[in-house]
């Protein structure tokens, strides 16, 4: 049986990866829209930035230090789910990506 401890170490591994594409999705759309400006001027970056190192020094060392990298590990494949699934969805204003017949069963497979 799994303890609670275990299932909440894989609830921060799985936020974690949620909150990382959302700070790769914030930085794709600095990328596009902010591209003529100094680095040090693209605030979307420097959001995705932080919430992209914020989760994974945050939530993925919670996540590593409750469960065991064989409960964790396998929930990294999720990442091209939520990834997928949140650029579909346009979570981020300005990014929103249409998937094909095959990008989604490529999905589905993943998942499975």
């Amino acid at each position: 049986m799994v303890s609670s401890q275990i299932l909440l170490g894989m609830g921060c591994s799985i936020v974690s990866t949620i909150l990382t594409n959302i700070g790769i999705l914030i930085q794709k759309h600095s990328a596009d829209v902010e591209k003529g400006k100094h680095l040090c001027k693209r605030w979307r970056f420097w959001l995705g930035f932080t919430i992209n190192m914020g989760s994974e020094v945050g939530l993925t060392t919670v996540a590593l230090a409750l469960a065991p990298l064989s409960f964790i590990a396998p929930l990294a494949g999720l990442a091209v789910v939520f990834n997928a699934l949140i650029a579909r969805l346009g979570v981020i204003p300005g990014v929103k990506e249409r998937m094909r017949r095959t990008e989604w069963l490529a999905t589905v497979c993943i998942m499975a």
